[in-house]
């Protein structure tokens, strides 16, 4: 069921939808709206760490009936794998320093790393090293973001599944309002340097995150959509309008969508720079010939190309 929190816009074609995306449409602004794209609009937003399937059956005790402090504790804990491996491969790390891995190894643990009470977490000195693990594919208790919303549309087209297994899915790009986040009491709006991550500074990327006490309460698994903050949000007027806006588009449109992004510049190769890029941009160019040889309105051009 969806939460009250989020308005919700259905469009039937590519183009209705990258036309109300635009960056001149008044709806938008940089300072009020962030966007996030997804390949099925019944997914929930919650960051990786978070999800119940993410390392199920491990024994693990984060997996059962947890604590807030038991999962810290097991996020800590793959944090901590993935800076052993970089300690280990010579690779330097934004925002990790002698002084963490110091506090990393104590034996008191996470208590010795958060010392304000009551604790919370993630601190914002763990944001940048969060980010760059982030960026390497690690699961985070971060929500990839753009204030572009055109990447947002990119996510979502590229990550859509090239065989319909559903016909009825839909992508979806949301857009959430940040005009009130100064007044939100856990959920965070973080936007490191661009030089912890050269693809968060292509991509114009920040993240949010949920922030949990180090208690013995239950942990909540819950997408921002069902976010206290956001919930707030929604229940008094503010600047920009909806708390929270889910754009949907039927999966079949995926391919149309990908071409109009590249037409403005926004591809694999653009937001990815290197390899991945260019591997990312072969493989959206694969899902789109298909679309191409049924549509003449791209067929001539993408031949003559």
């Amino acid at each position: 069921m969806q939460s009250e929190a989020v308005q919700c816009v259905p469009f039937k074609t590519a183009r209705e939808l990258f036309d109300y995306l635009s960056p001149l449409n008044e709806n938008w602004s940089r300072e009020t709206f962030i966007f996030r794209g997804q390949p099925d609009s019944t997914m929930s937003l919650i960051p990786a760490s978070c999800r119940e399937a993410f390392a199920k059956n491990t024994g693990w005790k984060s997996f059962g009936d947890e604590s807030s402090f038991d999962q810290a504790s097991f996020e800590l804990a793959v944090l901590e794998k993935f800076l052993e491996g970089c300690d280990r491969s010579g690779l330097n790390i934004p925002g990790y320093n002698g002084m963490m891995r110091l506090d990393l190894d104590s034996p008191v643990g996470i208590k010795k790393l958060i010392a304000d009470q009551p604790a919370a977490w993630p601190t914002p000195s763990f944001y940048e090293v969060l980010a760059a693990a982030q960026h390497y594919g690690v699961a985070t208790r971060l929500l990839d973001w753009s204030r572009r919303s055109y990447v947002a549309a990119y996510f979502a087209a590229s990550s859509a599944p090239h065989e319909y297994v559903n016909p009825n899915q839909q992508l979806a790009i949301w857009a959430l309002n940040i005009s009130n986040c100064q007044n939100w009491k856990r959920l965070r709006v973080v936007e490191t340097p661009g030089g912890t991550s050269q693809n968060q500074a292509a991509q114009s990327g920040l993240f949010t995150l949920n922030q949990s006490d180090l208690d013995e309460a239950d942990f909540r698994r819950a997408g921002l959509e069902e976010s206290p903050d956001v919930l707030s949000t929604a229940t008094r007027p503010i600047r920009g309008g909806a708390a929270l806006i889910q754009m949907t588009l039927p999966i079949f449109e995926a391919s149309e969508l990908l071409i109009l992004c590249e037409k403005f510049g926004v591809s694999g190769p653009t937001l990815f720079p290197g390899y991945q890029g260019v591997a990312r941009g072969v493989s959206d160019w694969i899902r789109t010939q298909s679309y191409i040889e049924t549509d003449p309105r791209y067929r001539e051009e993408w031949d003559e190309s």
